[in-house]
Order: structure tokens, then sequence, then C-alpha cells
């Protein structure tokens, strides 16, 4: 192997696997199996292959959760399956280089370049009778002098000329030449690559459209900087040979600003390693533990390396996300390009446009990060990925959509307080949570088994109320299993599984396969279907208790959706020891809230009794002012309403007789329940937040 890349893939590939295949399929397909990792089996692929066939074949052939292709050139593909065949089938390596050597090269195509046959520049010359062997050794020796390759130095010795030159590397390397009219005038292509990258590679970008970018190479066959060029711009690379003149000559031209190319490669190598350094991070905190990669991994790390300044820019993006307490970040195309907006306090803020000659480079990093596939681009993709930042181990989910040619990216950010904590606390933190609420809380979780639900809107809080209500179950003496999709927030001492639809592994399968796991406490995700339930309702039967979430607008509502979904209300009224509704709403910043007397308009926003009213416009409520200290909003985090049905004897009752969940809220409302609205109510009285914030989440009464 006359290729680094290629020697480090050749090494990974297991042969044991290799002879599950038929050769003449691989040969067929343009395929190598490489290994099998967590369920996945990643393979070589060359570019002239069927992607699609080769996933169908392989499934056919072996069980596997899926299937990952890195995809080099035909010509390499060939190099690779040329020594698979020598050392698997080693009766029939004859054969495959003969069919390797006949097989016709494509004009302008370098991935047919056939390295070991490929004839000397030198000896092209002396066959065209341009040269003598005499002038290609005196070539060779001025050209340690020059520093230049040996086809520059007979330029440079006028024993050629350029035209010469370029028509006899074309026939060497099977490709064509940038013509002079592309180096001519400076292209709209230049800001697609840095100059760190230009001066480093020894590349030029020439034009490019919305799928492909036209980059000459002075070295062709480098297909580590091609695959760099695809990370970095999310195009397709067009390439053309240039000679090492062509290249010094655009330099000059068109860099003459930049640092000597010895320079900037000494700058560009410092900002690569600060890349490594966050890697390293990355790969420190990820779910395959201490100093161990995954075989994606170790491949990206060979083929893909992310321009510093892309690097810079999405960490960058994350930590001020983090600084400023967001809980998403949205980077989405616009018109006139990508924009950055981060949530916070569950509002959408717009903090900064990505310069355009980022935007692939930002979209292409974030995607390596979460071990996406980066030439994707038609498709949604999940990810997830992991940082350590002041301290602290930050996790980010990670969602990918097309739109308008281009990608959305949206990255939920997950609280790290929760995160391998190895304490154990009976402390119930719910912020926004009254005395009260925390007491009915207790009451619901110190129950054996049972069901306990949080309901609302996606946005709501629910699964964060979960885990703290998990952390005060944590314990040496209880077993807690969880199932979600996907685990948000990891918890030392709980054994957290997510869910894998492409695998077969549902919610429902999952619950049945944990009941044989001997749990105390089992948490899922969401309870989105009958089958869910019923494991549901037959776990809390036979002993268990299950925490889980649901989409309804009020806590008595649930009730009505568990029916509805075909459990039956006697088993409901038997299992259901709870339902928590719930949403959040900002919080008043404490330094710039500032004291008012409601006006009748507004108290009728929030009230419809009169006398309420009345006593409302008596009271002193507080309103957002702005401030350095909370962006100039005047809020500050976000707090939880919290609307609490505890299923008592005369609910279940109620529950059994068919009751409307209106009957049901009435009663639990009688006996002591507060209401959403009366919840926001109390903390728009004791100043914690404000009608408008009221409004907002909750709407106006009476509508």
């Amino acid at each position: 192997m006359n290729n680094e890349y290629l020697s480090k893939l050749l090494n990974r590939i297991n042969t044991d696997l290799v002879k599950q295949f038929e050769k003449a399929k691989l040969m067929e397909l343009r395929f190598i199996p490489i290994a099998i990792q967590n369920g996945t089996l990643y393979s070589v692929v060359s570019q002239d292959g069927d992607k699609q066939a080769v996933a169908s074949y392989i499934k056919q052939k072996i069980q596997t959760g899926g299937v990952e292709f890195i995809s080099v050139s035909p010509a390499n593909f060939n190099l690779l399956l040329s020594d698979i065949v020598k050392k698997v089938y080693p009766a029939q390596a004859i054969n495959q280089n003969q069919e390797r050597d006949n097989a016709p090269a494509k004009p302008g195509d370098i991935n047919q370049v056939k390295s070991p046959q490929t004839k000397k520049i030198g000896q092209i010359l002396v066959e065209e009778k341009l040269l003598t062997e005499e002038q290609v050794q005196q070539a060779l020796i001025e050209s340690k002098n020059f520093g230049l390759p040996l086809g520059s130095t007979l330029v440079k010795l006028g024993y050629i000329t350029i035209k010469q030159l370029k028509d006899a590397l074309a026939a060497q390397m099977q490709i064509n030449m940038a013509q002079e009219d592309q180096l001519a005038s400076l292209p709209d292509a230049i800001t697609c690559l840095s100059d760190d990258f230009v001066l480093e590679h020894k590349v030029i970008p020439l034009s490019y459209n919305s799928k492909t970018l036209t980059v000459g190479m002075v070295n062709p066959k480098d297909t580590d900087t091609i695959n760099q060029i695809i990370g970095m711009t999310g195009l397709k690379p067009a390439i053309l040979m240039v000679t090492s003149l062509e290249y010094e000559r655009y330099v000059e031209q068109y860099y003459k600003k930049a640092k000597k190319p010895e320079e900037k490669k000494q700058t560009f190598k410092k900002e690569k390693t600060e890349l490594e350094v966050l890697t390293e991070q990355l790969a420190a905190s990820s779910d395959s533990g201490p100093g161990e990669q995954t075989l994606w991994q170790k491949v990206q790390s060979d083929i893909d390396e992310i321009s510093s300044d892309a690097a810079k820019y999405a960490n960058m993006i994350v930590t001020q996300a983090i600084d400023s307490r967001a809980s998403d970040i949205h980077i989405e195309p616009r018109l006139d390009g990508y924009v950055t907006r981060y949530r916070i306090d569950g509002t959408l803020v717009e903090v900064v446009r990505i310069p355009a000659y980022l935007e692939s480079s930002i979209v292409s990093r974030f995607k390596v990060l979460a071990k996406m596939n980066i030439a994707e681009h038609r498709r949604p993709q999940d990810g997830n990925f992991t940082i350590k930042y002041n301290q602290q181990s930050y996790d980010f989910r990670i969602n990918t959509l097309p739109v308008n040619g281009k990608e959305k990216i949206v990255i939920r950010i997950l609280a790290p307080s929760m995160r391998a904590e190895a304490s154990y606390t009976k402390e119930i933190k719910i912020v926004g949570a009254f005395p009260d609420d925390v007491e009915k809380i207790k009451y619901l979780t110190s129950a054996p088994n049972g069901i306990v639900l949080t309901s609302g809107p996606t946005g709501s809080g629910k699964t964060t109320t979960l885990y703290a209500l998990l952390k005060t179950m944590n314990s040496p003496d209880c077993n807690i299993t969880t199932i979600e999709d996907p685990v948000e927030i990891r918890l030392d001492g709980v054994n957290q599984s997510a869910v894998n639809p492409k695998a077969g592994i549902t919610f429902a399968t999952c619950m049945r396969a944990i009941l044989r796991q001997d749990p105390d406490v089992i948490l899922v995700g969401e309870i989105r279907d009958y089958e869910t339930l019923e494991v549901a309702i037959s776990a809390s039967l036979t002993g268990h208790f299950v925490l889980s979430t649901i989409h309804t607008n009020s806590a008595a509502a649930t009730v009505t959706r568990l029916i509805e979904m075909g459990a039956k209300d006697y088993l409901i009224s038997s299992t259901l020891n709870g339902v928590l509704a719930q949403r959040l709403v900002k919080k008043l910043c404490p330094d710039c809230k500032r004291p008012y007397k409601p006006t009748e308009e507004d108290a009728r926003k929030i009230l419809t009794d009169p006398e309420r009213i009345k006593q409302l416009m008596e009271t002193t409520l507080y309103h957002a002012e702005g401030c350095p200290n909370c962006g100039g909003t005047g809020y500050k985090g976000r707090l939880a309403l919290l609307e609490i049905l505890v299923v008592t004897k005369e609910i279940k009752k109620l529950i059994a007789a068919h009751a409307h969940d209106i009957e049901i809220e009435e009663h639990a409302v009688k006996n002591g329940m507060r209401t959403l609205n009366e919840s926001c109510i109390r903390h728009i009285i004791e100043g914690n937040t404000t009608i408008d914030e009221f409004v907002r989440v909750l709407g106006l009464v009476g509508e």
C-alpha cells in the first residue's frame, strides 16, 4: 500500500468477517466489510458502487443493526480489494490483479489511477522523444536545488514547455489538467477554502455551484485532502491537476498578503492542535469509556479534519449558549445565509449570523461531533455529543433537517446539574413548586407500586421533573431502570436504555425485557400507544413503581386520554397514583423587577370573579424592566407551574363510573388541587412572574 490512509483501513478489516461473503459479490457490488461494532457493520464501498444494493446484500447474509459506509475512490478500492483477496483468497489473487489491471480507465477520473503501474514522468517524456536520459538525470539532480518536482524542474531548465509537462502529466495520471483560463482570474470559489488549507495542501479552489467545488491539486491522489474538502464545504469535489509552477504562480498572485507557506504551515499546525484538544475532550466524556474509540471515530480521524476556524466557531456557538443559559441552539439557513438563534427562557433570540465561508464547515463540524453521516444531506439525522466546559460535562442532542436545499440544525443542551451524581438526596428540587406541592409529590413517590405520570406539551419540563423524582428515589437499595428516546441526562446509579425502532427496540419491547431485570422503579420516556400503556399497567400490577410522561392539557384530561388509548377504566383506577400537569413560565429578574398596581383590564386577563379582580387591583404586582444581568429581557430563568392530581378513593370511583374529566377536575379542586391557572396567579402575586407570562403560556381566561 502506498497510501497511509489505505494502510490504516486495511489494518482494520476483519478477515474473518470478509470470509462470510462471496468474493464474486465483493467484486460485483464493490464493497469490503471492515468490522461490526455496537451492532453496526462498517464497510468500505467504492464510489462507483451501489450503497443500497450493498446494504441489502449484507442484511441478507448476516444480522446487523445497520450499515455505515466509508467511500473510497475506485482506484483505491481496487488496491484494497487486491490486498484482501491475497489474504482471504490467496489462490485467486493473481486473477484479481489481472482484472484490476485490465479495468478500463475513465478520462478525467483520478480514481482510475493505477499507482503501482504508473510510468514515471521522465520515462514518458523520453518515450515521446522530448527528452534524453541525460537531461532527465541532470534534472533529477537540479530538482533538489530548486525544491520542485521533476516536471517543474524540467520547465525551469528550459528542457520542455509547461504545455508539454501538462500533456505528460495528463497521460501519466489519467486526469484532466486545469486550463490557463481557469487559472487566469480570481475565482468566486476562493472563499470556499481557507488560506491555511490552500497553503498546507497545495490546492486551488477554481469554481463552484450548489453541488460541486472544482479544485486544482498538485497531488490529485491525496484522498485525505479530498475528504477534508468534502468535510469542510459539504460539496462534491471535481478534481483537476495543476503543476507546482502553476500552483506557486497562483499563490503569488492571489495570496500576496498571506504569510509565507512555511509560516502559515506552523500556524495551521498550531490551530489543528487546538482542535485536537477539543476532540480529546469529546472522546474523554463519550459513552465508549476512557481511552476507547469507536470504529467510526477512528476512521473519521483518518479521513476528516475540519478546519480550525470552523472548529473554533462551533465551539464558540456552544459555549456562548451555555453561558447564556440557553436550552436549545438553532442553526438555520435563510435566504442570505445561516443564522444562529438561542432559546433562552423559552424564547428564541437571534445572536449571530455565520460568515458565508464557514456555513458548510459549521454544519459538517457538528455532524462529525455527533457521529452523523456528513455526506448525507437529503435525510434528517439524529445524534449526540458531550463536551466539558467550566469543569462540567454537558450533553447535547442534535437533529438535522433538510431545508431549502440546505440543512437546519437544532441542538438541545441537557442540564449538567443532574449528570453523573453519586450522592443521594431525598430533597425534591423543582423550581416553582410550593411546599404543599412538594408534600403531594412525596406522597405519590412513597408508594411501593403504581403509576405516576407527568403531562404537558413539548418543552414544558416533563422529563426534567421525572429526573428530579428519580434523584430522590435513587439509592443503593433501589434498582431503577429507564427506557428513553433518547437518554437525555445520565444519572449515576440508574440503568438507562435508549429505544431503537430500526433495531426493533421500542418502548413496549424494552419494557418486557426490563421486567426480567428485577427492577424496583421503571421510567418510561413516553406512553405513546396502547401496547406501551398495557405493559406499564402490567408492571404496576406486579409490584413495580412506574414513571412516565404523556401529552395532555391537564391532569384530569390524562385519565380520559388513557381510556381513549384502550385501557380499561378499572385498571386505571387501580394502578394510577397521580398525575402532574406542568407548564413553564419565565421568572422575573430579581435585580430589575419593578412594582406597580394592576388595572382592571390587567386583572380581567387572568380572573373572572369580580371580587377577586377587585382584590388583585389593590395588590402590588411586578413587571419586567430589563437590566444587564438579564440581557435586557426582564426575566432570568424559568419556574414550573404544577397541577397535581392525587388519585384518591373518591376519584377512583369517578374513573370507574366513566366520569368526564371536567367532573374529576371539579372534585379534585374542591379537595385542594391547585390548577395551572391558580398556580400561576399565586406566583404573580408573590412577584415571581407576570400577567404577560400567564397570557403567553396559559392564554386569556375564558378563552
